[in-house]
């Protein structure tokens, strides 16, 4: 049996090769919950709705909201279904 080292699931490796940590302590449960609900409350400003939860997801990863933004989708994929993760069970998902 090898002693493969685990991967850590906080990191997210972009297609461009960047690394990204998540740390979902840089939100509080009040603004999780709203990740969860901000498209819902806010259907008539999509555009509002979209920079807000560009602007919680890039807090957890430590990128702008404008920088979200810019992800394509893959990366966006990658880094929302991560964060996803952690917000349904922070500290099922979290080795520490």
């Amino acid at each position: 049996m090898t002693d493969e080292k685990k991967k850590d699931p906080r990191q997210i490796v972009l297609e461009d090769g960047q690394e990204l940590t998540l740390d979902m302590r840089n939100i509080t449960w009040v603004e999780a919950n709203e990740m969860l609900r901000v498209r819902a409350e806010k259907e008539g400003d999509i555009e509002a709705a979209q920079r807000r939860f560009a602007d919680l997801l890039g807090r957890c990863v430590s990128l702008s909201a404008e920088e979200v933004l810019a992800l394509n989708l893959v990366d966006f994929a990658r880094v929302s279904r991560r964060v996803a993760e952690f917000v349904r069970d922070p500290l099922g998902a979290d080795p520490n």
